[in-house]
């Protein structure tokens, strides 16, 4: 089963959230928009314990992945600013 986990997650998704009925319970229908959709870590820049008390997201920079050698697209650092910024 060769998939990315952004498409399965897109898969299992509907406009009701039916496949995620407990969470659903706690959450806005806005919200659960937010919170299934695939999101980015920053994961080379957690590197201690202490960057996850961090009080801020970090900058889109602190996304870039040395595994894949990529940098997030704009759209996924948006994406992840609403979240934070919804949530925070």
């Amino acid at each position: 089963m060769a998939s990315s986990l952004e498409h399965m997650a897109e898969n299992l998704t509907s406009a009701n959230f039916d496949k995620f009925r407990e969470v659903a319970k706690l959450f806005t229908p806005s919200e659960m928009s937010l919170i299934t959709r695939k999101g980015i870590y920053p994961y080379e820049y957690t590197d201690s314990w202490d960057k996850l008390q961090v009080p801020s997201l970090p900058d889109k920079f602190q996304f870039y992945s040395a595994l894949t050698e990529t940098h997030v697209y704009d759209e996924d650092c948006d994406h992840a600013i609403r979240v934070w910024n919804h949530f925070d």
